[in-house]
């Protein structure tokens, strides 16, 4: 949002819906865990090839056309300002993990 005013990411659903749907669908008893993990990189680059990686930004609701120079400047320098103590740059990610 701060470089543009276009949703970039999915929202992150609840396990508890997935256990839902996968007792919607048939399946009896779902058993579903999740963690959070914290991944590090040295620089944007790496952090956005792997954000590209794992599924991008599938939205229906994207900009459509290529995202500008501009505004990917804008992304790069924002992210810069996210490095920590370490220097490195953190991306949060939830794993949902379940089975019926």
């Amino acid at each position: 949002a701060a470089v543009d005013n276009w949703p970039h990411t999915l929202p992150f659903v609840d396990m508890h819906d997935f256990g839902d749907m996968l007792v919607n669908a048939g399946f009896s008893t779902p058993v579903m865990d999740m963690e959070k993990l914290t991944l590090t990189y040295a620089s944007p680059h790496q952090l956005l090839q792997d954000v590209r990686a794992l599924g991008g930004n599938p939205l229906a609701t994207r900009e459509r056309g290529l995202f500008g120079r501009q505004r990917y400047q804008r992304l790069l320098a924002l992210l810069e300002k996210q490095r920590g103590a370490d220097g490195r740059i953190a991306l949060s990610i939830e794993v949902v993990y379940g089975h019926a």
